[in-house]
């Protein structure tokens, strides 16, 4: 009896049939609730870096965009000696990746051109917006190199992140261009300029929310998405790439800060 009751009440005779007791069950719940509001308050605090960083990119490129025209006269892309400067001779404009810096002219219509479906020639406008990332480069104004390619020979442009243009650590990718274009434009499409666009890498795809839209439009802008230098992404016509990002389909519209998800993408236009 005696061998029996120090086999109940030691530990090793506990073992099978003890469980968890209330204060090591709160310990754990305590434990796990902080990690889960830790793993919570990294992912915003690393979203609201990757948000800072659109920022900190298009002041870079406005930069680069703006010192590229005062020192070349011309846009990047349009320019129309660039090979006199890096080299040329490439077999096709529309999808030739030159060894080391060598590009194509543009044709110094003032606009930086994107044509969809077009084919390569000697000096190809339509692929401009590719070749104004290389020239870039290729003054030493932007970190990285670029292709000035098409990734595809033949119809839609197609955009490699980190190849042809630059990436976003939001997801997305950036383009440069210049209106009137036939393929982007802002609610108002009389508006003449250059803008870079963000949207996503696959299509013309939203990369972040309403709120977030709202708050880098108000340090951008003016906070308003079809109105300024930031607005909301849109086909040219009725149709909206973006539907929930705003309140309405006009220049009096909000930011739609009621609806939660990524359905925003944005122009935004180069400061004169």
């Amino acid at each position: 009896p005696a061998s029996a009751a120090r086999l109940l009440t030691s530990p090793a005779g506990r073992g099978k049939e003890a469980g968890f007791s209330l204060i090591e069950l709160a310990i754990v719940l305590v434990i796990l609730g902080l990690l889960v509001g830790g793993i919570l308050v990294g992912q915003s605090l690393i979203r609201a870096a990757e948000m800072r960083s659109v920022s900190t990119d298009y002041n870079k490129f406005s930069v680069a965009l703006r010192t590229f025209q005062d020192k070349y006269f011309t846009l990047p892309g349009d320019m129309t000696n660039a090979t006199a400067f890096w080299g040329g001779g490439l077999a096709s404009c529309q999808n030739t990746v030159g060894t080391g810096t060598a590009t194509c002219n543009g044709d110094g219509d003032g606009y930086i051109d994107y044509t969809n479906g077009a084919t390569g020639t000697a000096v190809d406008n339509h692929y401009e917006g590719l070749r104004a990332w290389q020239h870039l480069a290729n003054a030493g104004l932007i970190e990285s190199s670029y292709t000035g390619a098409d990734t595809v020979p033949g119809g839609l442009i197609d955009f490699a992140p980190g190849i042809n243009v630059p990436d976003s650590r939001i997801g997305g990718r950036w383009q440069i261009l210049s209106a009137p274009t036939a393929i982007f434009r802002p609610w108002a499409p009389n508006r003449n300029g250059d803008f870079l666009l963000l949207i996503s890498a696959v299509g013309e795809q939203p990369v972040f929310s309403a709120q977030e839209g709202w708050s880098l439009d108000t340090k951008l802008d003016d906070s308003k998405p079809y109105t300024g230098l930031m607005q909301d992404i849109r086909e040219e016509g009725a149709l909206q790439y973006t539907p929930n990002c705003a309140t309405a389909e006009n220049t009096s519209a909000d930011y739609n800060l009621s609806v939660s998800g990524i359905n925003c993408a944005a122009f935004i236009q180069v400061l004169k």
